[in-house]
């Protein structure tokens, strides 16, 4: 089992820049950099990493080719085409097919949006039943929408599943059900450092190819924060996250909150079940909190 390390940084506290000091640490070690691979939940933080190690080490594409997310990883490694990817046409053909109305580009968010149409929850929770890797009729009745009915959501996955073979083609959630397939997975290349940030974020498919990574990888540090964790709605693991076996560092410092804020937060997560308990300081100044009683 490769060795890991679990880095907890509660907001402000330098996450990022503490997992930059950990490359900076293998270039002085003659690690070669394509010998790393950066993970985060979003294209954003790749993009932040990314720049913050062309500034501060001079590193140029090619040497970050591993530097993405789990998507675009896994994309990269199956080799897949852009062509095979589905496209909201797709799905408005679909929809058009079952019956169903659809709007927008069938997005998490939108399954949220109040009225929004019937077809983008369904499709939205035959999603995240695979990415929570549960039975689809337990994500319908812990989602609890009475205008989801199970036998339409049923056929909906039904048919969706043949669409897409029918058409050789694949959804996000595909390519990482395949990237997580051992035959697919085992020729992954050997790696000196994995490095999996904004890591309260994944799903539990996202964690199961985590895993299997760890077998590729000498040393292994994942970093984020379960009181940071928003996407539960969207099939996030944070449990996962907190019983991820690795040797424990907490950030102590934050350079964003004041006190007053700091406080503040520190007494609305206390009521948090299986949180990790992360202390640490306030930035100089006591900030001030301004309370909102009108929605307008």
């Amino acid at each position: 089992m490769p060795r890991s390390h679990i880095i907890f940084g509660p907001p402000g506290t330098g996450k990022t820049t503490r997992l930059l000091d950990i490359l900076e640490q293998k270039l002085i070690q003659k690690v070669d950099p394509k010998q790393t691979c950066f993970i985060t939940f979003t294209r954003r933080g790749i993009s932040e990493a990314k720049t913050r190690a062309y500034s501060k080490f001079r590193l140029t594409a090619p040497q970050t080719d591993f530097w993405r997310t789990l998507h675009s990883l896994a994309f990269r490694h199956l080799k897949l085409r852009s062509s095979v990817i589905i496209q909201n046409s797709d799905y408005i053909e679909l929809s058009a097919l079952l019956g169903i109305h659809l709007k927008g580009t069938c997005s998490y968010e939108e399954a949220f949006i109040p009225g929004m149409p019937i077809g983008n929850k369904l499709f939205f929770l035959e999603n995240l039943a695979r990415l929570k890797q549960e039975p689809l009729k337990k994500t319908w009745e812990e989602y609890d929408d009475e205008s989801v009915y199970w036998d339409e959501l049923e056929e909906v996955a039904k048919k969706y599943k043949k669409y897409k073979q029918y058409r050789g083609i694949l959804d996000f959630t595909d390519i990482l059900e395949r990237f997580a397939m051992d035959k697919y997975i085992s020729n992954f290349p050997k790696i000196n450092t994995l490095i999996i940030d904004e890591a309260q974020d994944l799903s539990k498919l996202q964690w199961t190819i985590v895993h299997k990574l760890l077998n590729f990888a000498e040393v292994t540090y994942v970093a984020g924060d379960d009181d940071q964790a928003i996407y539960n709605w969207a099939g996030a693991d944070v449990q996962s996250f907190l019983e991820f076996p690795g040797d424990p560092e907490i950030l102590s410092q934050s350079y964003r909150l004041p006190r007053e804020i700091r406080d503040l937060g520190h007494g609305i997560i206390q009521g948090i079940a299986s949180r990790k308990l992360k202390p640490f300081k306030a930035k100089p100044g006591s900030g001030s909190i301004q309370w909102i009683v009108d929605e307008e």
